[in-house]
């Protein structure tokens, strides 16, 4: 969605994977990109931190690269 530009239905879809994967990273880096599109700055960083936080060794390139975008 987030391609297409749909911002909302991209966050619609991270919501419900979390729902169903609730300690996978994936989910909550895709709602931190949906959020980061729709200029929510503060909640994908808290997306961003509960990505991290699930992640194997407390690490996420993606998510550590995404966060420092936003931190800028």
């Amino acid at each position: 969605h987030l391609r297409l530009g749909e911002a909302e239905s991209a966050l619609e879809d991270a919501k419900a994977a979390q729902r169903c994967l609730p300690e996978q990273p994936k989910p909550r880096y895709r709602q931190a990109q949906a959020l980061q599109a729709l200029g929510r700055n503060g909640e994908a960083r808290d997306a961003l931190a509960g990505v991290i936080q699930r992640s194997r060794g407390g690490k996420n390139a993606d998510a550590e690269r995404l966060l420092s975008e936003l931190e800028g």
